[in-house]
């Protein structure tokens, strides 16, 4: 016999565990793993449906509150299917459906042998399917508040500071309620977003950081307990990237583009820019380069300062690929600019203010540029 087993998200550990009952007793069953969205996903539980010869609801405070759940229901009921609800809790079957209500119910339990007879007698007891004389109009996929939210935090828009403030605020309202799961689920894809500020995903942190409250079922009748089986974990998110400075970084396409000119700029302030005072060089008074500078008796902080510069640019670029913690980005990016400084002077002048030459000032500002974009890049 095939099975359609609805059930809320909070009631997944519950499902799983039907299911395979289901099966050991030589049944098919079919249920939504992924609850996820959209059309083709509510058709696809359609379909399913239609082709069951058993409804199966597990029974809870969630399944009340869910629209999918009551719509999977209302299709099965139109559909004919006959319903076998189950239960690990104690519920009311006032709170349903008469369609629910008037069903045989069984208590659910996957760690007892005699619920797993009682799930037995109910599947053979179950009437069978009354097909519908006419055609049948195919309800809409049910939309929650959440959807909307999703389809904003996974679309492919920037979402700016404010927004991700809103976003955290109406999620942050979710939590501890029957979307719990969803809500952590939605804010660590938040916070994995490459424009997460730093405000925005402390928040986020010390949101997840906080244990989802259990949900107590009030007063009921007697009932089997709670399965002994725990409850699925949330899936690992990565952590979140490195974030500069007040969360504001630089993106890659930018990023390289100013490597890219600051390298083009460093190269020329070297190979064609005045650097030094003006000497007499075998020839007309004239500012020398970088490699003609008589200061020193070899060119060795000359070769430094290239060198510097050719490390400085790769450092950049490596950043802009490899995801290093900031405060190695910026140790590199100070180390850089400081020996690019004493070369710097010791190939131009000891007055650097008063007397360097323009390929000195371009270098300078090359340096700042290429460390800027090594501390502030977005890997």
């Amino acid at each position: 016999m095939q099975l359609f087993v609805s059930y809320a998200r909070a009631d997944k550990a519950v499902a799983d565990a039907l299911v395979a009952d289901a099966h050991a007793l030589g049944h098919r069953a079919f249920y939504d793993r992924e609850l996820t969205g959209g059309q083709r996903w509510w058709d696809a539980l359609l379909d399913q449906i239609e082709a069951a010869g058993v409804f199966v609801p597990v029974l809870s405070d969630d399944y009340r509150g869910s629209e999918a759940c009551r719509a999977e229901a209302e299709w099965a009921q139109a559909s004919g299917i006959p319903f076998l609800p189950v239960h690990t809790a104690a519920q009311s079957p006032g709170l349903y459906d008469p369609v629910i209500a008037e069903a045989n119910w069984v208590a659910f339990d996957p760690a007892s042998r005699e619920s797993l007879a009682d799930l037995a007698r109910g599947l053979a007891a179950t009437p069978p399917v009354t097909p519908p004389g006419a055609p049948l109009t195919r309800p809409p996929v049910p939309v929650t508040y959440l959807n909307t939210l999703e389809q904003q935090i996974r679309g492919v828009g920037e979402i700016s500071r404010g927004d991700q403030l809103a976003l955290i605020s109406d999620l942050r309202a979710k939590l501890g309620s029957r979307d719990d799961p969803v809500a952590r689920t939605l804010l660590a894809s938040l916070r994995a977003r490459p424009e997460i500020t730093l405000e925005a995903a402390t928040a986020i942190n010390e949101l997840l950081a906080v244990v989802a409250p259990t949900q107590q079922a009030g007063p009921m009748p007697a009932a089997k307990p709670t399965p002994s089986r725990p409850a699925p974990q949330p899936t690992p998110v990565a952590p979140p990237r490195a974030i500069a400075s007040g969360g504001r970084r630089l993106p890659r396409a930018a990023s390289l583009s100013l490597a890219a000119a600051a390298t083009l700029l460093w190269v020329v302030a070297t190979a064609f820019l005045p650097w030094a005072p003006y000497r007499v060089l075998d020839g007309p008074v004239r500012r020398p380069r970088v490699w003609e500078s008589a200061s020193i008796v070899a060119p060795t902080y000359a070769v430094l300062a290239v060198l510097v510069a050719i490390a400085i640019s790769a450092a950049a670029v490596l950043a802009i690929y490899v995801r290093l913690p900031l405060p190695i980005r910026a140790a590199v990016a100070a180390a850089a600019a400081v020996v690019g400084i004493v070369a710097v002077v010791r190939t131009s002048t000891a007055s650097l203010a008063v007397s360097a030459g323009s390929g000195v000032w371009a270098y300078l500002a090359a340096m700042v540029t290429l460390a800027v974009t090594t501390v502030f890049t977005t890997p």
